[in-house]
């Protein structure tokens, strides 16, 4: 179950599955492990290496020394401690052996009600642009156990983390890499601010990132990537489309990644609400697919797997109620596909595809296509 929910890009129920489970094996050695790895998948480093540092200690309780050692030299390779070899645990004479281990600090743990709902703590967010959010999402110790049996949490294989010093302060939002994945196309908003840049796919494919374009007009900027994905891992501009009132379409991005996760992206249905935005501009499409702080500059797609554009924000509901006394819902806007074009330098006749000749897809098939194409774009503050 946790595993399939951080597959899912979950990792708040993941850990409340887990926090549930504690109870049952208190002492067991392959849940400490489990937590250290998924400690280590949500980039709190120094919190997995305490618990794989308890975790040898209760496989050499209860007399696995192999994975005892195992577990020891993660903790150590995590800690930047050299090791010439993997340091040897040995059965105990009287006591399980105590080896020596990197010093960590006491954290003391509180039984969690099995009806309770754990919740994963984390630095406020602040919005996108210029505001800082943290890169590490902070983990209450309080709320970690384990449980038997437990998989290694499912990150890509070749996860890649962001290439920022630890405590570096940074914002986040969305892209779609192109041009053969050499270019990820985002929002202005998105990198307002920043110092340093660097983009990373649900593959775990990571690049840093400069950038090269932004327009003031439309909050559209262009990033060329250092070193460029894969060619198979971006969009075409053959497969750019205008958006049309009444299709469906999916948007996938990162929103809420400081909470959600960051190691593969969300996604939400909907339908092309109007085929302009605000006040009738024609620069912007309305949709009812859900977005969230984070979604910024994320793809929008059709059932066909076709490029609409990219999504820019929603109405601010409070302030409307405020003023007119309702707040709108699912009110929410996307960059139209003919802006992107203009800043491409693509003719917009070269946008149009037939998506009669194309096969319909569910949002499955959709999103299992784009995981590689869809972006988190991580921006280091000044």
């Amino acid at each position: 179950m946790a595993k399939l929910q951080m597959q899912r890009g979950q990792p708040q129920e993941a850990m409340n599955f887990l926090s549930q489970k504690q109870l049952l094996a208190p002492n067991s050695g392959s849940i400490q492990d489990a937590i250290g790895d998924t400690l280590l998948a949500l980039g709190q480093k120094d919190l997995a290496i305490q618990e794989k540092q308890q975790a040898s200690r209760l496989y050499a309780a209860s007399g696995d020394y192999e994975k005892a050692q195992s577990a020891l030299l993660v903790a150590n390779k995590l800690s930047g401690k050299k090791v010439a070899a993997a340091p040897q645990i040995s059965p105990p004479q009287e006591a399980p052996a105590i080896i020596e281990l990197v010093p960590e600090q006491k954290i003391s743990k509180k039984e969690i009600k099995p009806e309770s709902t754990p919740k994963i703590s984390v630095r406020p967010p602040v919005g996108e642009g210029r505001q800082p959010r943290y890169a590490d999402t902070i983990i209450d110790k309080k709320q970690l156990n384990a449980v038997p049996e437990y998989e290694t949490p499912p990150v890509p294989a070749n996860f890649n983390r962001f290439p920022f010093p630890s405590g570096t302060p940074i914002s986040g939002g969305s892209g779609i890499v192109i041009d053969g994945g050499k270019k990820v196309i985002t929002n202005r908003h998105v990198i307002e601010g920043g110092k340093d840049f660097a983009v990373r796919n649900g593959l775990g494919e990571m690049s840093r990132a400069r950038v090269i374009y932004t327009s003031q007009a439309d909050d559209i900027a262009i990033l060329e990537l250092d070193d460029p994905l894969p060619k198979e891992n971006s969009i075409s501009s053959t497969q750019f489309r205008v958006a049309k009132a009444g299709s469906d379409v999916v948007v996938m991005g990162y929103p809420l990644w400081h909470v959600l996760g960051s190691s593969t992206p969300s996604i939400t249905n909907g339908v092309v609400a109007k085929a302009t935005g605000i006040s009738e501009d024609p620069g912007n499409f309305q949709l009812t697919a859900k977005i969230n702080k984070g979604n910024s500059g994320g793809p929008v797609f059709d059932h066909y797997g076709n490029l609409l554009g990219i999504t820019v924000g929603k109405l601010n509901s409070d302030e409307i109620k405020r003023g007119n006394g309702v707040a709108p819902e699912d009110v929410n806007f996307a960059i139209h596909i003919a802006r992107i074009n203009s800043a491409l330098k693509i003719p917009d006749s070269k946008s149009v595809t037939n998506s009669e000749s194309k096969k319909f897809m569910n949002s499955e098939d959709i999103y299992q296509m784009m995981i590689g194409k869809v972006v988190m774009v991580a921006v280091a503050l000044e």
